[in-house]
């Protein structure tokens, strides 16, 4: 009973935030056709999700149960789930699979490179993986708010206020290369995610 209420909630908020908000948009016309994948820092997902919501992207989300309600809100506004973490190898392969099937069949798919848990803006293995067995393009995105509240997790994660004004960016397509390394290629996708973010904060702090 307490999981739902909070469910209801959290959609409840994401909608009037996203309702009563501005929203700017940048680089759309550096996206390529799908399939490709969206890869943005975990502590800008709320208004992310908002921005991308009605167009069945599918989206990875953690097995925890933290993740239980966080498959539930992305439901609501139409993401399809795929559940898996990288801490549990047979679960995270599973996934991992699951994204490279749906993208060699057209889709697009979303995934934070630094999450659940952290090392913050830094890009987990997965993703570089992902990009490199499935030849689809990361496209690095990155919302930023004018008005909102930080709380105290290990990635500073971001709530938006109501009435807010937003910036959302996009930015060139990385490829990986089907021999290039993987660290190598998370450094290139941390690099071009943390540049569309870097950008999207100095722009809304001109609003």
């Amino acid at each position: 009973m307490k999981e739902r209420l909070l469910i209801f909630i959290l959609i409840c908020y994401v909608r009037i935030v996203g309702w009563t908000s501005k929203s700017r948009y940048m680089g759309q016309e550096l996206l390529p056709p799908p399939p490709f994948i969206y890869a943005f820092w975990h502590n800008r997902l709320i208004f992310m999700s908002y921005l991308h919501r009605g167009r069945g992207i599918k989206s990875l989300v953690s097995t925890s149960r933290d993740g239980d309600v966080a498959s539930k809100v992305a439901a609501s506004m139409g993401y399809r789930m795929i559940r898996g973490t990288a801490s549990d190898p047979r679960s995270g392969t599973r996934s991992f699979r699951s994204m490279i099937r749906n993208l060699r069949k057209g889709a697009v798919v979303a995934l934070t490179p630094d999450g659940p848990r952290g090392p913050s803006r830094r890009v987990k293995p997965g993703t570089a993986f992902i990009a490199r067995s499935s030849g689809c393009p990361v496209i690095p995105l990155s919302c930023s708010v004018k008005r909102k509240k930080v709380l105290k997790t290990w990635d500073r994660f971001q709530l938006p206020l109501p009435f807010n004004r937003v910036i959302a960016v996009s930015g060139s397509p990385v490829y990986i290369g089907k021999k290039e390394d993987i660290p190598s290629a998370c450094l290139r996708i941390g690099k071009a995610i943390e540049s569309v973010t870097l950008k999207s904060d100095a722009l809304v702090r001109d609003l």
